[in-house]
């Protein structure tokens, strides 16, 4: 159907150039009053298109976007329009029931026109169906939720949280009320980190297995073993991820090097000769100690090859021949 049979309203010329972009497009563009319930003065062809209804029902009708905006949302969608007088902008999102009574997820952006007083004096908007970004957005919510690893939500523009799973919010010490809304610079011990992060995922999508320090409200640090990926959240770029607690872990990496560390010490001030070989009897280790007293330059022996069992005979052991031409360091008499 062309212009033929419409309503027009008076900023028809700017409305005919919008509908030959959005006849057949994914926008469906209106104009409605300032008052009231905001009856519908004009509304594009292709609503039938998204939402089933034709355009005269709601120009013809002046409750009938308002009865088909779901009960659960109607209250809050009127409570915050308000808000479109003060700013001149509004965008809010809401439930509008399709012809075939499913309800249809809807981004509706409102500009408000004043006449020559500064008066209120009608709203350009326009619908988009979100409904499967919202599906979207539900399903990486039952993800996270159901998921035993620590999960949140951030805006990639600012790093604003925009969901966190109990886990995170345990992970992090603070109450989900808290957490929503912070951003997730507060949460890297190292900000650029988060940076790093962004300018990965821009560049491939996702990031897999990366440790991360982070910090919890407290200012307590920690290791993590961080993945995300991109995804689309509240109509915005944003970016999934999830940290696995790995302190303990660390904790034992320490631990051990701490090991490792006293032994080394303990090798190289003992009397006796430590050495460590690999799978294929390579020294890896020699007490420098022991070889310098017995006038042996480590690097002569270090990644050698050593015999695996040196052979015996009447039950007395054979040194290997290595170990022969190595003067004892002390002698004991019979």
């Amino acid at each position: 159907m062309g212009m033929e049979g419409r309503k027009i309203p008076a900023n028809a010329p700017t409305l005919e150039r919008l509908l030959r972009l959005t006849d057949h497009g994914s926008v469906v563009i209106y104009t409605c009053e300032a008052t009231g319930n905001f009856p519908a003065t004009f509304v594009s062809e292709n609503v039938g298109q998204h939402f089933g209804h034709e355009a005269r029902q709601f120009t013809e009708n002046p409750d009938f976007w308002a009865d088909h905006i779901h009960p659960d949302d109607k209250d809050r969608v009127f409570a915050n329009l308000p808000a479109l007088f003060e700013s001149g902008v509004h965008l809010h999102e809401y439930r509008f029931r399709h012809k075939d009574g499913s309800y249809r997820w809807v981004r509706d952006e409102l500009v408000l026109e004043r006449d020559s007083d500064g008066n209120p004096k009608s709203i350009v908007g326009y619908w988009l169906d979100v409904t499967e970004q919202r599906q979207a957005e539900e399903r990486y919510r039952a993800m996270a939720e159901a998921n035993p690893i620590p999960c949140a939500i951030t805006r990639v523009s600012d790093g604003k949280m925009l969901y966190a799973n109990d886990q995170h919010v345990r992970l992090f010490g603070t109450s989900a009320e808290d957490m929503t809304g912070r951003t997730a610079r507060d949460l890297y011990a190292d900000p650029s980190a988060r940076e790093w992060i962004v300018a990965e995922l821009e560049k491939t999508g996702q990031v897999s297995d990366v440790e991360l320090r982070m910090q919890n409200t407290a200012g307590e640090r920690f290791w993590v073993v961080y993945s995300a990926r991109l995804l689309v959240y509240d109509g915005e770029p944003a970016i999934f991820g999830s940290a696995y607690d790995i302190r303990e872990r660390k904790q034992a990496e320490d631990a051990l090097r701490e090991s490792e560390r006293r032994l080394k010490d303990f090798a190289e001030s003992a009397a006796d000769w430590f050495w460590e070989t690999d799978p294929d009897h390579r020294f890896t280790y020699l007490s420098d100690s022991e070889l310098t007293i017995r006038g042996i330059w480590a690097g002569r022996v270090s990644n050698s090859a050593c015999p695996a069992t040196p052979t015996t005979t009447n039950g007395r052991p054979i040194a290997p021949t290595w170990m022969r031409a190595v003067p004892s360091r002390t002698s004991r008499s019979r």
